[in-house]
């Protein structure tokens, strides 16, 4: 169960694969909004 090393892994490498797509995303919006921002000025 959670105690196994192996199932501690596969929940790493899902998590990891789950936050990856959160990530580039964010990154994305943060740039979007940052280049939004100096044509305004």
């Amino acid at each position: 169960a959670l105690g196994d090393p192996a199932h501690a892994f596969t929940y790493l490498v899902l998590d990891t694969g789950m936050n990856i797509p959160r990530i580039l995303a964010l990154g994305w919006t943060i740039g979007f909004m940052f280049d939004k921002q100096n044509r305004k000025v």
